[in-house]
């Protein structure tokens, strides 16, 4: 049975978002963790108007204290006004505007890989248009990606985040409409749970268009729909208490940790803790996390 390889284990700077980039960057060094994924506009970077360069600032930091490899950029892309989908055209522009200068700022970072996320129509529209005017964002954003060298791993969304791109089937639709090799996706582990049947089937669906994977804890429970209308518009599925501390909830991570080395992914794994509880002391958390899946990596 294969293993995932440790420099694979990435540490992603979501629940650092209250403290100095200098403490994420000295937190690295003292945890050992040389692959990071940067969460930017929430904290950290902030890629409007001189992002490049404070992307350019933030990567010799990183640098100074031994962390070699950006794996990811993850700009916040989930709550208001950001929204690739959305139904009015000004936001929509401004919102690939802002993936665009995100992308940029990747690419000054060091880093491969932005993640994208697929924005959504609103709850009482029609999720297929939600979908078309995603797919024309997307690709448009591909011609961006193209220019820096940066790809793009598209990311699948709960029920309420978005209204066409749930399960993994779609996810592998998207991309195959969008025909662009600067486009591919990503599993997430909270996000499989709620809509996917298994790691497995994600992986051989998405295949080399596999270019990331979200570490997350959860503990799912199902949504309690009284208008069957709605219930009827959308994917089937669960909802869950976000990404939790790695340990704290019930997913089985170990096991699909080892089904990612099974299929030689060679890809980042990259911790995911979301919930607010876990911001106040990031690096306990961060730590712990090594302490659970640590033995999965050789």
């Amino acid at each position: 049975m294969a293993k995932l390889k440790k420099s694979q284990l990435t540490m992603g700077s979501f629940h650092y978002a209250f403290y100095p980039f200098e403490f994420f960057c000295k937190s690295m060094q003292k945890l050992g963790i040389t692959s990071v994924e940067i969460s930017a506009n929430r904290g950290h970077l902030w890629t409007a108007g001189d992002g490049v360069e404070q992307a350019r600032e933030m990567r010799a930091q990183l640098e100074a204290v031994g962390v070699t490899n950006v794996a990811c950029v993850c700009a916040e892309q989930n709550g208001f006004p950001y929204n690739i989908a959305a139904r009015d055209e000004r936001r929509r522009a401004a919102s690939v505007a802002y993936m665009a200068d995100t992308i940029r700022c990747a690419a000054a970072l060091g880093s491969p890989l932005v993640l994208l996320c697929p924005g959504t129509a609103y709850l009482n529209e029609n999720p297929a248009e939600g979908r078309a005017r995603s797919l024309d964002s997307a690709q448009q954003l591909v011609e961006v990606a193209k220019e820096c060298n940066v790809r793009l791993a598209l990311e699948t969304q709960a029920l309420e985040e978005s209204t066409h791109m749930n399960n993994v089937w779609q996810q592998r639709g998207f991309i195959d409409e969008v025909n662009s090799p600067w486009l591919g996706g990503m599993i997430d582990t909270v996000q499989l749970a709620m809509f996917d049947k298994s790691i497995e089937e994600d992986i051989d669906i998405l295949g080399d268009k596999l270019w990331h994977v979200h570490l997350g804890d959860t503990t799912l429970f199902d949504y309690e729909l009284a208008d069957p209308a709605i219930a009827a518009m959308w994917t089937p599925g669960h909802s869950s208490y976000g990404h939790v501390n790695i340990g704290g909830g019930e997913l089985p991570l170990a096991e699909e940790l080892a089904d990612l080395g099974d299929a030689g992914y060679d890809g980042a794994v990259s911790v995911e803790i979301c919930g607010w509880d876990f911001f106040l002391e990031p690096e306990r958390y961060a730590r712990q996390a090594l302490e659970v899946i640590g033995n999965c990596f050789e």
